[in-house]
């Protein structure tokens, strides 16, 4: 929904992939496969991507990557260029950052990182650190008084995570 508003604020387009073919005129079809769907059983198609396109992915969460590995080459095979990845969430132990990075040379930006961790009652997702993006250090400083140390970062998650502020 905060993507509609911001493309619909400055009259960009938007495009979805998706598990099923629609038929359009220039549909990219691609094998996906992820944390939930076995490699070679489920395809991931793509509409309205011209040759001349600069592409900014954005998608809900990063594990294993090999869904934005999918709509890569999704993109990338319909000439379009990949500019910019948000997620807002990652799970940091799938490797899904490396996985891409690998697969793909590109980086992603995310939000908030996550992990598994054992709090004695069973195994639960926690949240490691919130990326702030770009604030000046004066800002930052303020923000992240009200968190643990190195909870909050400078930055937006592409950059290595060492990086952490307190």
């Amino acid at each position: 929904m905060i993507t509609a508003d911001i493309l619909r604020q400055y009259r960009l387009p938007r495009t979805l992939a998706r598990w099923t073919p629609s038929g359009a005129p220039g549909e990219v079809k691609v094998p996906l496969s992820n944390e939930y769907l076995a490699e070679g059983s489920t395809d991931l198609y793509l509409n309205g991507v011209r040759p001349t396109d600069r592409i900014i992915l954005i998608d809900d969460l990063i594990s294993t990557g090999g869904t934005l590995v999918s709509l890569i080459q999704a993109i990338t095979t319909a000439g379009a260029e990949v500019l910019e990845i948000f997620t807002i969430g990652e799970k940091t132990e799938n490797k899904g950052r490396d996985f891409i990075a690998q697969q793909t040379g590109l980086k992603v930006k995310t939000l908030l990182a996550t992990d598994l961790h054992d709090d004695g009652q069973g195994v639960r997702s926690r949240v490691m650190h919130v990326n702030l993006g770009m604030l000046d250090e004066a800002c930052f400083a303020q923000v992240s008084q009200h968190f643990p140390p190195g909870f909050c970062r400078i930055g937006s998650g592409a950059e290595s995570h060492a990086g952490a502020h307190s």
